[in-house]
Formats: structure tokens, C-alpha cells, sequence
């Protein structure tokens, strides 16, 4: 494998071994963007991987004696029979396949008549083979890593468990073999073998447990690889053909923002990007990086960017239409608005050179860079660029549905309309509700300052599935977003979830989010973790205050 290390390559390819080997999986993934394209990802790999077993197995096994006068009856028996179930249809069907492809190279005298048979035994094959292939593969989603999911894992009987986007900060409390976990996150070192707090006394450490998380390898878990593109590592390893779910794998990647660092992908994202362009899924192209590239009109897509936000442009459609009249761009091609990626290079380029100088430095790195389009997908569509296409999959989970947004994953080019709508619905309410619940929060004055944070507490006014987002929505805004994190809290069936967000800034300052959600949480009783500058914690009903003051203690001494 290309741009790796030796230890994560071997890592890698042991991984994908262990999965070929397995006879029936079940994958637990996160249900965000970034969970949802793993998840597609680890289905994919290992049904191509299990239909190719199957098949093998029983073209090796096949009875190629038949001849033509044989072929047509053993098909229809085969086809009609409904005693002839499972593996004894398949072989069946495969021995008629084998005759055929006999006779053909040998010359039979009806060869049009074999061909017809052959297609219709190779359709039957493919049909049954995906049936039963689809039994040994079982997905579930989950919201985080709670004591129910854990305890789920613990009692299931698969042969093995594929943990994509979730586990790394709760390895020592699975207490199994045949754990195969493929996360970003930050890990639990408690007798980690890779860490210098490693203890062998823990239980978990007899068990056959293999991670694969970039922070294990010397990489960074917020920016050099997600979920996805570490999945996908995997997916490459079992197969080359697997190359076509590297697309997958940048939409997870940019549903993670891990492109925001750098203006680009980098790490073991740069491996998923790199396969992907090379494989005519995805085209890289410096361009502002504001959202809604092939959905927004010009307008929209200018005036909804606040990430940063542009003087006299954002939350002004006036200022924008006087700006493209001052640069002679037209708004419309007909009767039809332009889109952004309607404009040809020049247009861009000038309203690119505008947005720019209104900007600092920081700023402008934060505007422009690498963006990202799928090209087999069609124009104006949400699934054309990468991070329209993770927000539809981020919808889909943050409404209960990941299902759907799996399904659009493992169809890709060939997903039907009602399927698509479906998501696209999803997406829809979606951003209706984000925009709702960060009006509400800014229109109440919720926004509160302890010491060293900024937080809000909604309880049961804004679901907890798209709290994390929000608080990001309004810290963009915030005045004081260079200078402090923000959490937001709101009421659950389990206690209070509490997600929290930063400034890169902060980071590069010392701040670490995980440790910060994962010492208060413990503190008041609770769990939680995630990233240096994104994390998140479930906690006790009325600990709130506790919770802050101790994360402020340990926020005010992390940072410089």
C-alpha cells in the first residue's frame, strides 16, 4: 500500500484478513456523515467479499457433465422447484453454468440456444447469491457508545463485529473476541499496546481485539483520518477492486471537516482522495469552500456563508446582487438561476479576488482551498459535491433514518429516485431545523460565559441528535469564538448530553476537547470523548453546574 507505514500497513492487512475469514458479520457504526460512508464502505467490502467466496466455492464444487439436452430442463427444475432452496438451487445453477461455458468452448451445436441459458443460470446465481449473502451481514447504528450499545456488542453471536467511526475511546470495556474497530477518535489507553500507560492487568487486553485509528500510528485523529477513510483502508486491503468506495470515504472525510485544517485532505485521507481521483469518482478544484456549490443560486450560496463571515456579502441578499451586478456576473442563464458551479472560471475568479479581500489571513485559508466533486453524479444534484452529499447523510441520521443514507452509499450512481427523494427530504428538514434551533438559542439570549467557556442550556427545546451542530453554527458567529470554546446541553432519556466545539486557534493553543469531556463527565458520573477540538458527553440531570466548573478548570490549564 502506497503512503503508509510498515506497522499500519501490516495492521491493515491483517484486519482484512480476519474479515474474509469471518463467516457472518455484524457492522456498529455512528450515525453521522462520517458513520454512515463507513458503514456503506464495510457493507460493500464485505458482501463483494462473501459473494466472491460463495460463487468460488460452488463453480468449484459444479458438475459440468450436463449436456445440451440436459441444460434446459435442469434450468427449469432449478428455477421452478420451491423444495430447491438455498445452497442446492445455487449449485445447481452453477453446474448449469459450468456445462454451458463447456459446451460453448467445445462447440456445441445450438450455441444461441446455450448462451440464453447460461444468462438466465448466471442471473439466477447472482440473485440468490446476493440473498444469501445479505444474511451474513448485519448493520446496526448507533447514537454513541452507550452502556446499551456496548452490551448489545458484548451478547451478539457473529463471528465477527466491524465497530466503524465508534470504539476507540471504550476498548477496555469490551470484554470479546473478534473485535475489529476502524475509528479516528481518541483511544482509551487503559492497557492500550501501544501506549506508555499500557498495563496488562486489564480483562479486555486477553481478548482479540484489532484497531485501526490513525492517533495509534503517530497520525492526527481531527485531520489525517476518519472513520471512512480508515474503514476504506481495510476495504482497499480485502480487495483492489474495492477502489470505487474511495469516493465514499472523501464524503466522509469532508462530512468529518477534516479538510478545514489545511485548506485539503491530508494523512490517510489523502490515500482515500488519491484512489478516488484516479479512479474518476471524485475532481479536486481550489474554489471558495462555502456550501451549496451545486444546489444554491449565486445568491444563496454567498449570502449563507458564514464560515467566515463576509462584510457587506453574508446575511445580505442586497449587498450580493449589487455585487454581481458591479462585476457583471448575470444571475440567471434563461429562465433559470445560476448555481456556482454554473459560473465559468473567470466569473469565479472575480468574485473569488472580491470575497478575498474583505478577509485576513486566517480567514481567507478558511474560505478557499481544496473542494471537492463527485462528477458521476448529475448536476445541481446534492450528491455532486462532497459536502452537500455528507450533509444529506448527516440528515438522514440526525432524523433516525442512517438506513437510507447507507442505502444511497452502497448504490452510488445507480440509487433510484425514490430513494434519493427520501434523502433528500431528510436533508430538507434538516437544515430547516438547524436553522430553527440556532435562531432560537441567538432570539432567547441563551448564550451564557463561565470563566473560560461559552455555553448554552436548551434542554428539551432542540434535539440532542443535532446539538453538536448548532453550537457549531453559533460559535462561527460569535464575536468570541477566538477565545473560547462553546457547549451546548440539552435533556435526554439518559441524562444531559452535552456536545462541545472549538477554534482550531484554541487547539494549536493546547486545548483538548476529548480530555475535557472525558475527565468531567467521569467526574459527575458520566462518559464522554471524541476530539481535541470537537467532543461530546452524556452526564446526570442536574450535574450541569458541576460539570462546567470542572471542565473549566481543566480548560483554563490546558490552554496557553
Amino acid at each position: 500500500m502506497r503512503n503508509i507505514s510498515p506497522e499500519l500497513e501490516k495492521d491493515v492487512l491483517e484486519a482484512a484478513r480476519t474479515v474474509h475469514e469471518s463467516d457472518d458479520v455484524l457492522i456498529v457504526s455512528h450515525i453521522d456523515a462520517d458513520g454512515i460512508s463507513s458503514a456503506g464502505i464495510a457493507y460493500t467490502a464485505c458482501k463483494r467479499s462473501k459473494i466472491h467466496k460463495l460463487t468460488q466455492r460452488l463453480m468449484g464444487q459444479a458438475n459440468s457433465t450436463l449436456t445440451e439436452e440436459e441444460l434446459e430442463q435442469k434450468l427449469e427444475s432449478a428455477l421452478s422447484n420451491d423444495n430447491l432452496v438455498g445452497e442446492h438451487r445455487l449449485a445447481r445453477c452453477a453446474s448449469i453454468i459450468s456445462s454451458s461455458e463447456r459446451l460453448l468452448s467445445s462447440g456445441c451445436s445450438d450455441e444461441g440456444s446455450v448462451r440464453a441459458i447460461l444468462q438466465r443460470a448466471k442471473e439466477e446465481l447472482d440473485t440468490f447469491v446476493d440473498k444469501e449473502t445479505d444474511k451474513k451481514i448485519r448493520v446496526l447504528f448507533a447514537k454513541k457508545m452507550d452502556p446499551d450499545t456496548i452490551k448489545k456488542i458484548q451478547n451478539d453471536p457473529s463471528s465477527l463485529i466491524w465497530i466503524c467511526d465508534l470504539g476507540s475511546g471504550y476498548k477496555s470495556q469490551f470484554c470479546k473476541d473478534k473485535l475489529l474497530i476502524t475509528d479516528h477518535h481518541i483511544p482509551d489507553t487503559n492497557g492500550h499496546p501501544k501506549s506508555q500507560s499500557c498495563t496488562q492487568t486489564k480483562l479486555w487486553f486477553t481478548f482479540n481485539i484489532s484497531e485501526i485509528n490513525p492517533i495509534n500510528y503517530g497520525l492526527e485523529g481531527s485531520t489525517e483520518g476518519c472513520g471512512a477513510t480508515v474503514t476504506y483502508l481495510v476495504a482497499r486491503a480485502m480487495d483492489k477492486d474495492n477502489i470505487d468506495l474511495a469516493q465514499l470515504a472523501v464524503v466522509g472525510a469532508c462530512g468529518d471537516m477534516q479538510d478545514h485544517a489545511i485548506k485539503g485532505l491530508s494523512g490517510i485521507n489523502s490515500i482515500a482522495l488519491k484512489d478516488a481521483v484516479e479512479n474518476g469518482d471524485v475532481s479536486v478544484e481550489d474554489d471558495l469552500r462555502f456550501f451549496g456549490r451545486e444546489t444554491r443560486t449565486v445568491i444563496n450560496y454567498l449570502k449563507y456563508s458564514n464560515n467566515p463571515t463576509i462584510p457587506e456579502i453574508s446575511d445580505n441578499g442586497v449587498g450580493c446582487s449589487r455585487l454581481l451586478k458591479a462585476l457583471d456576473i448575470p444571475i440567471k442563464d434563461g429562465s433559470s438561476f445560476r448555481t456556482w458551479n454554473d459560473l465559468n472560471k473567470d466569473e469565479k475568479s472575480r468574485i473569488t479576488d472580491f470575497v478575498l479581500s474583505k478577509l485576513n489571513g486566517d480567514e481567507q485559508s478558511n474560505a478557499f482551498g481544496q473542494t471537492y466533486t463527485l462528477p458521476k453524479y448529475p448536476r445541481h444534484t446534492e450528491y455532486r459535491d462532497a459536502k452537500e452529499f455528507a450533509t444529506m447523510l448527516n440528515s438522514c441520521g440526525r432524523y433516525d433514518d442512517p438506513e437510507t443514507g447507507m442505502e444511497v452509499c452502497v448504490a452510488r450512481h445507480n440509487a433510484g429516485k425514490e430513494l434519493l427523494d427520501k434523502a433528500k427530504k431528510h436533508r430538507s428538514e434538516h437544515t430547516e431545523n438547524i436553522n430553527r434551533c440556532t435562531q432560537l438559542i441567538l432570539e432567547k439570549q441563551m448564550v451564557k460565559i463561565c470563566r473560560g467557556t461559552l455555553y448554552f442550556h436548551a434542554h428539551d427545546m432542540i434535539e440532542e441528535t443535532v446539538v453538536g451542530i448548532v453550537v457549531g453554527s453559533i460559535l462561527s458567529r460569535n464575536p468570541h469564538k477566538y477565545d473560547m470554546p462553546m457547549m451546548g446541553f440539552v435533556d435526554t432519556d439518559d441524562g444531559v448530553k452535552v456536545s462541545a466545539r472549538s477554534d482550531r486557534n484554541l487547539v494549536n493553543r493546547g486545548l483538548n476537547l476529548s480530555a475535557v469531556m472525558n475527565i468531567a463527565a467521569e467526574h459527575v458520573g458520566g462518559y464522554g470523548g471524541g476530539h481535541n477540538i470537537a467532543a461530546g458527553a452524556t452526564i446526570p440531570k442536574g450535574m450541569e453546574r458541576k460539570f462546567l466548573d470542572v471542565a473549566n478548570d481543566i480548560i483554563l490549564t490546558q490552554i496557553d
